[in-house]
């Protein structure tokens, strides 16, 4: 027997509007209207492009004169067209110039205005009266350096009115390990235990340079302890330096003598610093104080106090080791602590 259900079925409703008809919607727009998603593969193309225009403008830094496409193109990396698409386009904003004649490159007028205006900003430019100083007061010279990746990247340089000397030029990298201002950027911040580990394979120099990580950590606790760093011959043989890192606030690690600490030491090419000059590490600007910067090789309440603080830069006074004898070390640590106390109000504060 057929069993049927008489419930009455709902028509199906036709008042409805087709939901494919979507002109009456001016609120939603159609999707095929909307901007496609950033590539990803777009990001990465003008970021790369970013970074090596400016590995480009960084074999400027260090090179002796102009620099021609193929030399560019050795020393990035990049095929010589890349390299000349690059270098086109960084002449057309001004960052290089070419020579007509030569067809060689070198940095460009825009580089000029945007190099003054961050001298001027990070307090570069105010410091410099004071490394003039120290050279002058040590004969010796003498160096600012900031941290850059496992490197110290020299921002201003003083050389030594000596015939006899050392320098490091203006933009030279040199590694964190064979470097006294290096070690200062270590030994002083915050977990520098951690900031070992994370160095990469320590590169032998010389005879003198510490390659085990154990030896760096032991001269980085001597560092804290007298609050100035030693290069013996680590990085040039016959080549010593003294540095002392720069904190916000004008609070430094320094020897004893702090601020009082001026002049030359009493051997090698001792003697007194200019009267009314600090002579007191690199750049203390000029004062009354005149000393011959025969500060001890204890610690100080400065370095103690800034233990965990990470340096804004480090000092550095260098030159032949028959003159930064023993027995001078521990009053240039003291100069070289007073200068940084100098400078350290200077120097803009990273944000």
């Amino acid at each position: 027997m057929c069993v049927c259900d008489h419930r009455s079925v709902p028509a199906a409703r036709t008042d409805r509007p087709d939901r494919s008809d979507r002109t009456d919607r001016p609120d939603r727009p159609d999707r095929t209207d909307r901007p496609d998603p950033p590539d990803r593969t777009d990001q990465r193309s003008g970021a790369q492009s970013v970074e090596r225009a400016l590995a480009v403008l960084r074999c400027f830094e260090t090179a002796a004169g102009e620099l021609g496409v193929t030399d560019i193109a050795a020393l990035t990396g990049l095929s010589v067209s890349t390299a000349h698409r690059l270098v086109r386009a960084l002449c057309g904003g001004g960052l290089l110039t070419q020579d007509a004649r030569s067809e060689r490159y070198q940095l460009g007028p825009a580089l000029v205005v945007l190099g003054r205006r961050a001298e001027e900003h990070l307090g570069y430019a105010r410091a410099l009266p004071t490394l003039e100083a120290l050279a002058e007061a040590t004969g010796e010279s003498v160096n600012l350096g900031i941290r850059s990746g496992s490197d110290v990247l020299v921002v201003l340089d003083v050389a030594s009115p000596q015939p006899l000397r050392f320098a490091q030029a203006l933009g030279s990298r040199v590694p964190l390990h064979v470097s006294a201002m290096g070690k200062c950027l270590l030994a002083f911040a915050p977990d520098p235990r951690r900031e070992l580990e994370e160095l990469p394979p320590l590169v032998r120099f010389t005879d003198r340079t510490l390659t085990d990580l154990a030896a760096l950590a032991a001269d980085l606790d001597r560092t804290r302890a007298r609050g100035w760093a030693l290069n013996d011959e680590e990085r040039n043989l016959g080549v010593r330096a003294v540095a002392a890192p720069v904190f916000d606030g004008g609070r430094i690690g320094g020897g004893r003598g702090g601020s009082d600490a001026t002049g030359r030491g009493r051997s090698g090419a001792g003697g007194r610093g200019r009267s009314g000059a600090v002579g007191g590490g690199e750049g203390g600007r000029k004062s009354g104080a005149v000393g011959r910067g025969e500060g001890g090789g204890g610690g100080s309440p400065g370095a103690a106090a800034a233990v965990g603080r990470t340096p804004l830069a480090a000092v550095a006074v260098q030159g032949p080791a028959i003159r930064l004898a023993d027995d001078r070390l521990a009053g240039l640590g003291a100069q070289v602590a007073a200068a940084t106390t100098a400078i350290a109000p200077l120097l803009a504060t990273p944000s």
